[in-house]
C-alpha cells in the first residue's frame, strides 16, 4: 500500500503537466493539422501576413504550436495503474520464483530390535535454490551402543568399510559371539550410509523416507528439525519497486513527450489557407 501512494505521488506532476496541456489544446482548438500561433494561440488560416492579427507577433520569428494526441492522457493513466497493479505484483512473484530456497534440518532416532542398548541418530541439513542452482544434502550419523561410540560419519568423511564397522560395533560392547547380529547390522548401515552419500546427485528425500520404515533390526523412533521455504527478503522487494519504478518512469516519460503541444516554424504561406 504505502509503495503505491510513492508511485502515485511521483505521478502527480506528470499528471497535472499532461492535464494543463490538454487544457491549453482544446481552447485553443490546436492540433497536428490546425498549428496556431505560439504566443497567444490564435489559429492559423486566412492571415494576410504572417504577422498574427491577435498579438501582433511575426510567426515565422516565434513558430507556431500543434497539438499532441488527446488519447496520450488515457495512456499515462493506464502507465500508471499497470505499473501499481500488474509490473508490481508480477516482478514480485518472478523474482521470487527465481530466488526461491528452501532449507530443512532434520533429526531422526532409531532403536534395534534385536541389540535393545543400540541408539542410532542421523542429522540431514537439506539446501536447495532455484539460482544459484543448489541441491545439497549433507548427513551425519551417529551410532551408540550403551553409552560407547560405536560411528560417528560426516557428510564429508569418507564411507567406513563393512570391517571397519565390525570392529567398532565389537570395541562398544556388542558380544564377539553376536556375529549373525553384528553383520546384518553392518549390511544395513553401511547401505544406509551409501544411501546419504549418493544423495547429493540423486533424490535427496529417498534415504530420508527409506528410514521411516523398518530397514531390517532398524526402527523408526521419532524425528525432529524443522523446514522453511522463502525467498531472500532483503533482495526481492527491493527489486521489485525498483522494476515498478523504472517502468513507470519509462511509462510516463513517454507519454509526457507524447502529450507535449509541439513547436515548428511555418510553411512558406501555411499562414493565407484557409482552414476546411
Amino acid at each position: 500500500m504505502a509503495i503505491a501512494l510513492v508511485i502515485l505521488l511521483l505521478a502527480v506532476p506528470v499528471v497535472v503537466q499532461v492535464a494543463w496541456e490538454v487544457r491549453t489544446v482544446r481552447r485553443a482548438g490546436m492540433s497536428d493539422a490546425t498549428p496556431v500561433c505560439a504566443n497567444c494561440h490564435y489559429p492559423l488560416g486566412g492571415w494576410s501576413s504572417p504577422r498574427c492579427p491577435e498579438c501582433g507577433k511575426d510567426i515565422q520569428a516565434i513558430g507556431v504550436r500543434t497539438g499532441p494526441r488527446i488519447q496520450q492522457v488515457g495512456l499515462g493513466v493506464l502507465v500508471v495503474l499497470s505499473s501499481i497493479f500488474v509490473i508490481g505484483p508480477v516482478s514480485w512473484n518472478g523474482i521470487g520464483w527465481v530466488l526461491d530456497k528452501k532449507e530443512s534440518e532434520t533429526e531422526m532416532f532409531f532403536s534395534s530390535e534385536s541389540l535393545s542398548a543400540l541408539r542410532v541418530r542421523v542429522v540431514s541439513a537439506y539446501q536447495w535454490s532455484r539460482f544459484p542452482p543448489k541441491n545439497n544434502l549433507q548427513t551425519s550419523v551417529e551410532v551408540k551402543y550403551v553409552n560407547n561410540a560405536v560411528l560417528t560419519f560426516g557428510h564429508d568423511e569418507p564411507i567406513p568399510e563393512k570391517a571397519q564397522l565390525r570392529h567398532a560395533f565389537i570395541n562398544a560392547g556388542v558380544a564377539k559371539s553376536n556375529t549373525e547380529v553384528v553383520h546384518e547390522h553392518v549390511e544395513i548401515l553401511a547401505s544406509i550410509l551409501r544411501d546419504f552419500r549418493t544423495a547429493e546427485s540423486g533424490n535427496p528425500y529417498q534415504p530420508l523416507v527409506r528410514l521411516q520404515s523398518p530397514i531390517g533390526p532398524f526402527m523408526y523412533m521419532h524425528r525432529g528439525g524443522y523446514w522453511s521455504t522463502h525467498m531472500p527478503s532483503e533482495i526481492a522487494p527491493f527489486l521489485a519497486i525498483a522494476i515498478v519504478f523504472v517502468a513507470m518512469y519509462l511509462g510516463l516519460r513517454e507519454v509526457r513527450r507524447r502529450s507535449q503541444c509541439g513547436w515548428r516554424m511555418p510553411l512558406v504561406g501555411e499562414w493565407a489557407k484557409q482552414k476546411e
